[in-house]
This record gives C-alpha cells, sequence and structure tokens, in this order.
C-alpha cells in the first residue's frame, strides 16, 4: 500500500498513529521490533522515530555516488538480524520519493533472504508513505520505474527485470492540509508549485516576498521581531556552512571546537582497520550524513542557534528536529533553551554506529547537534516553520525541491525569500504521471494532475549560480585562426553525427540580424548590446562541404569557448557568456525527455539534474557539449549550424527541433553558426566562403 499526501496532510502523524495501534495490539518487548519504521537517508528517518533502510536491513550502501551490487548477509548477521525482527507485523517506509527503484528491489530481496520465503517482501506487510512530487533519489531512478534488464543482469545476475512497485502497490491519498489550514491563498500558491504551474498571481506573490537587504540583516530583523528566529533554507550544503559559520562568527562568545570519538566496533566487525579505512573516514569529516548524523568536530558558542538530530525524551518534547539556543556549555554536556520548552535541558553525548565499509562498523560518541542557522531544503523534512529565509535560485534545485522549501512554512508572512527565479520550481512529469495513473485505477474520485507546460515559460534569470567571476573576465578576442593552444583537448566526446543529423542537401546559410539578435536577447533575458558583424545570407544561399567559414570570431579556450561563441552572435559582445550559460543550463530540466532520447541517452546520468550536478555544467570553465547545443536550440526555436573541423568529422551539421521533436527545421527562419575545432572548441562563424 501506498499513502500519497501533499506536505502538511498529517503523513507523519499517521506513521505516529500506525506505531501505537501496533504496540496497543501486539504489546511488543523492548527488544522487538514490531512495526519498523524507515525510510532512505538518515535525516528522514530521524524525524519519524526510525531507521534508515540501509542500517536496518543491512542494504548495500553508495559509494562516491555509486551503488553497490547486492550481497548475501553471512549465516551470523542473517540469524541475528532474523532474532530481531522475527515478531515483525508491519513495515511503514517513509519519504518514498527519494527510495530509488534499484534500493526497493535490494529491500525485496532482503526480506526474500531473511524469512526464507519467495513471496513479496518476505511475505510481510509493508506501507509506502510519501508525496512524489516531493524530493528524489539522491542517485538512481524514481521508485516507480521499471530496472532496466541490463542493470538487473549486472546487479542481480537475472535475465529478466519485474516493475515490483507497479506488481504490489495498491493506493489511497490524504488530501486535507493541516498546516496551512489557515491561510487558503497560501495552501492555493503552494498547489500551483506543486505541479510546478506557476499562475502569474503565484508569480507575482513570490516576488513580493523577496527582501532587498543582508540576509544578516534580515535574519536580525526577524529575529528581534518574533518569538522564535527564523531558518535559512539553502539547497546546497556549503551555502548553508557559510551562513552557519558566518552567523557563529557574529557572535561576541568565545567559540568552542567539540571533537568527536570514533572506535571501531569489534563486536559487529570483521574486517580490519587498516590506514586505508583511517583515510576513508577522514574523508567523511565534513559528512555527518554518512556518519550517524554526528559531526566530526562540533564548533558552538553561547548564544548559537543548534538543532537536536536525536530523539532523546519525546514526553517533554526533546525530539529529532527541536531548535533551541545554546545557554551554556560545559564538559559533559551542553544547556540548551528549546524553543518549545519553558526552561533549559541538558543534552549529552550520545555514541552512533554507521558503517564505514563492508563488514566494518565504527561507533561514534558526539553531542547530536548541528547549527542551525541555516540547514539544507533536506533537513527541513518534518519541520513546521514559523519563519523561513529561502533561496529560489535555479541552481542545482531539483523536482520539488522548492515546494517541499516552502511548503514547511505555515503562513505566507512566515515567508521570506533571499531571491526567486520562477525556474527553481520544478516537477517530475513521470511522477505526475504515475501519481495519475495510481488515482485512475484507486482513487478515481480524485482529477487528474495537469501536467507542467514549462517548456512555453519565459525565462527569468537573476543572481550568480556559482561561487566565482566568469574565469577570462578581461581576456581579449582575436579574430585570426586558432592558434595551437587554443585548441582544447578534453574527454568528452565530439558531436555525434547520427544525432545531429547529417542532412546537408538543405543547409541554408541565413544568419540573424540585429532585429533577430533583440528577439533571441528578450527570450533568453540578456543585454542586446550591438549588431554582430556577420555577413548576410538568405534562405535560399545553400551551404555545402565548399561553402566553409572564411572568417570566424576566436574566442578563448578556457571551458566557456561556446558559451562566448554563442553570446557572440546572440548579443554582440562574449560578455554575456556566463548568463547565456545559466538560461541554459535552467532549461534543461524543460527538455528532460527529449535530451534522454537523443544526447544522453547512452550516458550514465539518471536524471538531467543528475547530468547538470555531476557535469558541473552551471560553473564557468566547464566544456559545453551538443547537449548544450540543441537545448538552446528548443529554447530559441531556432536552429544552429555547426562546421566541423574535427579528427572524427569534416563537414556542416545541424541542431535543431528536428533532433527533439521530429519537426522539420524551418529553413525561413534565421539561424546561428558555429566553427568546431580541435576535440572541442568553439568559434563564431562571421561569414563563409559563399563565392
Amino acid at each position: 500500500m501506498f499513502i500519497n499526501g501533499v506536505g502538511g496532510t498529517g503523513k507523519s502523524f499517521l506513521i505516529e498513529a500506525i506505531k501505537c495501534l501496533v504496540d496497543d495490539i501486539w504489546h511488543p518487548k523492548s527488544s522487538e521490533i514490531m512495526c519498523a519504521i524507515v525510510a532512505p537517508t538518515g535525516i528522514a528517518a530521524f524525524n519519524v522515530g526510525g531507521l534508515t533502510i540501509h542500517r536496518l536491513f543491512q542494504l548495500p550502501i553508495e559509494h562516491e555516488g555509486k551503488a553497490a551490487g547486492y550481497w548475501a548477509l553471512s549465516k551470523e548477521a542473517q540469524k541475528r538480524i532474523k532474532m530481531t525482527l522475527k515478531n515483525l507485523k508491519i513495515i511503514i517506509v517513509d519519504e518514498v520519493s527519494m527510495v530509488s527503484n534499484l534500493n526497493l528491489a535490494y529491500l525485496h530481496m532482503r526480506l526474500e533472504d531473511i524469512f526464507g520465503t519467495d513471496e513479496w517482501f518476505g511475505s510481510k506487510n509493508i506501507l509506502f508513505v510519501g508525496d512524489l512530487l516531493q524530493l528524489p533519489p539522491v542517485n538512481g531512478r524514481p521508485v516507480f520505474n521499471k530496472i532496466s534488464n541490463k542493470l538487473v543482469k549486472t546487479r542481480f545476475g537475472a535475465a529478466n527485470a519485474v516493475n515490483i512497485w507497479k506488481e504490489t502497490v495498491e493506493y489511497d491519498e490524504l488530501t486535507i492540509n493541516e498546516r496551512q489550514k489557515g491561510d487558503e491563498t497560501f495552501f492555493k500558491m503552494l498547489d500551483s508549485d506543486r505541479h510546478g504551474c506557476l499562475t502569474d498571481d503565484t508569480i507575482d506573490t513570490l516576488k513580493s516576498r523577496v527582501f532587498n537587504v543582508s540576509i544578516q540583516e534580515k535574519y536580525k530583523e526577524l529575529e528581534s521581531e518574533g518569538t522564535n528566529p527564523p531558518i535559512c533554507l539553502f539547497s546546497k550544503v556549503d551555502a548553508c556552512q557559510k551562513i552557519n559559520e558566518l552567523m557563529l562568527e557574529s557572535l561576541e562568545t568565545e567559540k568552542i571546537e567539540l571533537a568527536c570519538v570514533d572506535v571501531v566496533d569489534e563486536s559487529g566487525s570483521t574486517a580490519k582497520f587498516d590506514k586505508k579505512q583511517e583515510k576513508k573516514l577522514e574523508k567523511l569529516k565534513d559528512q555527518p550524513s554518512k556518519t550517524a548524523g554526528l559531526e566530526t568536530v562540533l564548533s558552538l558558542a553561547v548564544g548559537c542557534r543548534v538543532m537536536l538530530r536525536r530523539n532523546i525524551d519525546v514526553t517533554v518534547g526533546l525530539v529529532n528536529g527541536a531548535i533551541g539556543t545554546v545557554m551554556g556549555i560545559y564538559a559533559t554536556r551542553i544547556s540548551i533553551k528549546f524553543d518549545h520548552i519553558d526552561v533549559p535541558c541538558d543534552i549529552e553525548r550520545v555514541t552512533s554506529r554507521f558503517m564505514l565499509s563492508k563488514n566494518l562498523y565504527i561507533l561514534r560518541k558526539q553531542f547530536p547537534l548541528i547549527l542551525s542557522y541555516a540547514i539544507t531544503i533536506h533537513k527541513c523534512q518534518g519541520l513546521s516553520l514559523d519563519t523561513a529565509i529561502i533561496d529560489l535560485l535555479t541552481d542545482v534545485f531539483g523536482d520539488g525541491m522548492a515546494y517541499v522549501a516552502l511548503s514547511h512554512v505555515r503562513t505566507l508572512n512566515g515567508l521570506h525569500l533571499l531571491s526567486f527565479d520562477p525556474l527553481s520550481v520544478k516537477v517530475s512529469n513521470p511522477c505526475i504521471n504515475e501519481i495519475n495513473r495510481l488515482r485512475t485505477n484507486f482513487r478515481n474520485d480524485l482529477p487528474q494532475i495537469k501536467k507542467s507546460k514549462g517548456k512555453k515559460r519565459k525565462i527569468q534569470v537573476t543572481g550568480i549560480i556559482d561561487d566565482g567571476e566568469p574565469c577570462s573576465k578581461n581576456a581579449k578576442v582575436s579574430t585570426s585562426n586558432p592558434k595551437k593552444d587554443d585548441v582544447i583537448f578534453t574527454s568528452e566526446e565530439p558531436p555525434n553525427p547520427d544525432i545531429v543529423r547529417r542532412r546537408q542537401w538543405d543547409y541554408v546559410y541565413y544568419p540573424g540580424n540585429e532585429e533577430y539578435q533583440r528577439r533571441w536577447c528578450e527570450i533568453l533575458n540578456l543585454k542586446f548590446v550591438t549588431a554582430a558583424r556577420i555577413l548576410p545570407g538568405s534562405p535560399t544561399t545553400p551551404l555545402s562541404d565548399e561553402r566553409v567559414p572564411n572568417s570566424t570570431l576566436d574566442v578563448p579556450g578556457d571551458g566557456n569557448c561556446l558559451f562566448y561563441a554563442l553570446s557572440y552572435l546572440i548579443t554582440g559582445s562574449i560578455s554575456q557568456h556566463y548568463k547565456l550559460r545559466k538560461a541554459i543550463v535552467s532549461n534543461m530540466p524543460n527538455f528532460e525527455e527529449e535530451l534522454f532520447n537523443s544526447t544522453l541517452s547512452a550516458t550514465r546520468y539518471s536524471s538531467i539534474y543528475d547530468y547538470i550536478n555531476k557535469s558541473k555544467m552551471y560553473r564557468n570553465c566547464v566544456w559545453a557539449t551538443d547537449t548544450e547545443i540543441i537545448t538552446l536550440s528548443a529554447i530559441l526555436g531556432t536552429t544552429i549550424y555547426s562546421y566541423s573541423l574535427t579528427p572524427t568529422f569534416v563537414g556542416w551539421a545541424r541542431y535543431g527541433t528536428q533532433t527533439l521533436y521530429g519537426i522539420p527545421c524551418d529553413t525561413n527562419t534565421p539561424a546561428l553558426y558555429l566553427k568546431h575545432v580541435g576535440t572541442n572548441h568553439f568559434q563564431a562563424v562571421k561569414s563563409i566562403n559563399i563565392s
């Protein structure tokens, strides 16, 4: 069974109610697990008083972003876990949107092994809870996707794949929102955010929540106005760290560093802790999510804001996610005044176990606290916030992330935006399709969700994606032939002739004039600088292998060459290459399905956000590929030609709507022209040899 519900409909309350019901019926002993509550991440598991799926069922974990293959438990380990779960009645998997289809298969296989049956999930009752339109799997495909035959063969040694989700899951849905029930306008706005269909009213409302002072000033202003200080929500860990460090340094009290104590768990480890494992542990010093949520070094000061990351005493409110202010720091305890508790509470060190590698476990002793001025959006799961400062730029925002951040604020008046770009609100159309399928089959009283038409949304580009200025801010540009040193060699493959469809019989030379440059600038929200000096053409000027570029604008070979060249052709200057890069990357999710059917079809990437994050295409000085060219072609609705002079291909190639949609390229519309030399260096074509 899968229980779906938007943020604030009481999913966490439902989980707690089911656990209490199981306890009331069967009265489990303290050492027994009858209702196993698990989640895909430590943060999500802590928020519902459970464990991670990997920890409870000892599933393979990821190493450096790559999922490990499935392995069977040793006889001793299997006996131990079977004893722990011998009276198991039900398994509840929370935040199912973050569970990959591969981990779902691993869970099924592990339960088969534990309980010695080939029935689905070891013949145990299993309840999935979450919202498919919230956070997706960090690595991997959504839980409802069928695992490819290739992956099944490599991971499991089987021949054919089965879609476990569709074979086993029935469906129901929670529909009453409790979190924003007092603010109908805010609720409707969140509903449009969740579906990715932003109305003009929603966009205007969100824009009105953007403040124009520094984040430190806004924080202090809100802190002085309300009972409880605000929380800042960011998509990236490094952004949170910067804000937390900045706010901690602003305190006048002494900063104290509290180191953890790590020891090998001799009772559960069979592998040796050698120098290699020591280095591996050292690499985890800034990754508490992989060390049971405990920091290697915890930096605090009296007066700083912290969040509790463990359930200490549920009866008095010392629960995971509780936020408060440090009142005193002592050798064995930290005194904290939590926002919802009248008197200060003492928090002591806890000891938690995590797996460093296969058959090697570490016991870490540390205070279960983190600085909480700013936290990642993933960490706000399960929280209801009175006041929040949120950064809604497009950089590395995944499906559902903006909605998750917004939906955890109780009222519109409590929402304050550091920045807002409508393109940060992203939704997965495949997830919408799955919800609609489930509603049709199990809840046909509920309407079908309309899919986002993001491709028609106007681009709004603001802010800076990465923490650096363009690499070649003062670079000189020449129109001469490229120097040997300017030819860049990269591991990226050159354009695929099959993808760009080499049908030169209808290729034409028809570059854009000033009118079209201005039109393109308006679409991309770029500043028009001047008319580019380009030899005019016409819809009847054919291209051929003889009609090759004879004048180009060479640009620096620093990884930005494609964007320099395109910026010149569109704006008349290379100066806006970074904004152009951002506009292209921001719009890639709007063409995810088409890109994965063309340029990304045979790659290692699991989604368009996976491609953006792993390729770091949002950063300056990262070499572009034909994926970026095709995306720009789709945004502008125009054709882009490239003359290649490379070791693998010489001649004209065409990128356009033919590649994405099968629609013939319109030769009556002006196009953009590039020259591709070496392995991955681009220049802007200024003229061709027409004679």
